[in-house]
């Protein structure tokens, strides 16, 4: 599912490459699903190739992803490897070559059910099963016809430390009139959320859970600071009136 609230990009050109980074990180940061490529043991001797729709987070203390996938995952011969599409297998979507390591629960892992719920995975087949925790590493990625290195994109979801410290502070703000944080869904992201829940406040935006998944509501400007990110969502909330 493409990011909702995702701004239209007029094309780039053969020397717009700080522009395009710019615009991968920006498509990873509005992103919450994707589409994991991996390869698990069909049968003894037998590799089989899988595909699955999948949920992530950002860790906002180290820019790596958060997410929920089936148990093959990290057991198969390919789980070093894996593919992420972002948000899909589509010719304009991120690629993202990872590196799985299985995580305990944590608050990161908690962090992932404010934004999802139930850590439960959708089985292709139909169904549910229960997944396990990840974290990926990005080693490297490609869009836009280039390739970029994993770091420059990690990077860009960092938030810095006086945001991570003041995250549960601006989320508590935004909720606390959940009409008028409705209203600034729609108003900046084009979405009409019922019953919006402001779930994380990171560089580039606002991740806001709605009964169909994850609303980004994006900055005019990353901000460099808690400081940064009070203005930019004091300057939203005034004109959602």
């Amino acid at each position: 599912m493409p990011a909702h609230g995702a701004p239209s990009d007029p094309p780039l050109g053969p020397a717009d490459d700080a522009l395009a980074l710019d615009r991968a990180c920006d498509a990873l940061a509005r992103s919450r699903e994707g589409l994991l490529a991996y390869t698990a043991d069909d049968s003894p001797g037998s590799l089989g190739e899988y595909r699955q729709s999948i949920r992530f987070i950002p860790d906002p203390a180290t820019g790596r992803l958060i997410l929920l996938v089936p148990a093959p995952a990290l057991e198969g011969p390919g789980h070093a490897d894996p593919v992420l599409h972002v948000p899909d297998e589509s010719a304009d979507a991120l690629q993202l070559l990872v590196s799985l390591e299985e995580v305990p629960d944590s608050p990161l892992t908690d962090r992932w059910q404010a934004h999802h719920g139930p850590p439960q995975i959708e089985r292709p087949e139909g169904g549910r099963v229960q997944g396990r925790f990840a974290a990926a590493w990005i080693d490297s990625a490609k869009a836009f016809d280039r390739v970029f290195d994993g770091d420059a994109l990690m990077g860009s979801l960092v938030s810095p430390a006086s945001l991570i410290k003041g995250e549960p502070g601006l989320c508590k703000v935004l909720n606390t009139d959940r009409a008028r944080l409705a209203r600034l869904c729609q108003r900046f992201a084009g979405v009409v959320v019922p019953d919006p829940l402001c779930v994380a406040v990171g560089p580039r935006g606002l991740s806001v859970r709605a009964r169909f998944g994850i609303v980004f509501v994006g900055f005019e400007a990353p901000a460099q600071g808690e400081a940064e990110a009070r203005g930019a969502i004091d300057e939203m909330l005034a004109r959602s009136t």
